[in-house]
């Protein structure tokens, strides 16, 4: 079954919404540096990571927002950004559209650490407008215990999770060649630099750094599906039966 809306027409859509799936997923994420690594990679990842899941939970995979709200790392060539005010009422229109042509949950699937309070914060007004339960996942956060299981650290910006995600889904996107340790930068807490001081940002020092090993990111990305799949579908198995 086809799972990407902007491929079906008016007609497909119309049968499948809601009868047969009521359950929609957004990818959202932004375009900025991250190292060695594409600018769209808080886009890539989740884009690629509802296209797989989709079917596992039932969902259709609206059109992704590529452009966030990017903030510390703007200053570096190539970064985009979106006013404040301006995303979070276009998350929520998106979101009330949706729930306008029949969808019953939103899965809001992350890639980018600053959207998540203006996504947040648009949930709550949908939710008061229409009902439409969702559900916001920022999977680097929500998928740490593997990250911990595979690598044996946590990660950070552009560090080990997001670079072993963009290799399993295209390895030409992440060239060993072009890692730069210059571009490292360990994060001080209560020190706040605009620029940040790279591009690759980590919580410890040589902790979570890039790693080029194709085998060992294709299991991290499928533990990574495995994670997310495992905690979504209780959450809308119970919402699904509360609305029956």
């Amino acid at each position: 079954m086809e799972r990407l809306i902007e491929r079906l027409n008016h007609k497909e859509f119309k049968k499948l919404v809601p009868s047969e799936i009521e359950t929609v997923i957004l990818p959202v994420g932004t375009i900025e540096a991250h190292g060695p690594i594409p600018l769209g990679t808080d886009s890539i990842i989740p884009t690629n990571l509802a296209a797989e899941i989709a079917e596992k939970i039932n969902a259709l995979v609206a059109p992704a927002v590529n452009y966030g709200v990017t903030h510390s790392l703007l200053p570096y060539p190539g970064s985009l950004t979106i006013n404040e005010d301006t995303y979070q009422a276009y998350i929520q229109d998106i979101l009330l559209s949706l729930a306008r042509n029949g969808f019953c949950s939103a899965v809001i699937l992350n890639g980018h650490g600053g959207n998540t309070c203006y996504i947040r914060n648009a949930q709550i007004e949908v939710w008061k407008a229409t009902g439409l339960r969702s559900i916001l996942i920022d999977w680097w956060d929500l998928v740490t215990d593997v990250t911990e299981k595979v690598y044996g650290v946590l990660g950070g910006h552009a560090g080990v999770e997001e670079t072993a995600m963009i290799m399993a889904i295209d390895k030409s996107l992440a060239d060993p060649k072009l890692f730069d340790k210059d571009e490292v930068y360990v994060i001080r807490n209560g020190a706040y630099l605009y620029p940040n001081g790279g591009t690759i940002l980590l919580s410890k020092e040589n902790e979570g750094l890039p790693e080029y090993n194709y085998d060992e990111a294709k299991v991290y990305w499928d533990k990574v599906k495995e994670e997310i799949v495992n905690f979504l579908a209780p959450v809308l198995n119970k919402w699904r039966k509360q609305s029956e």
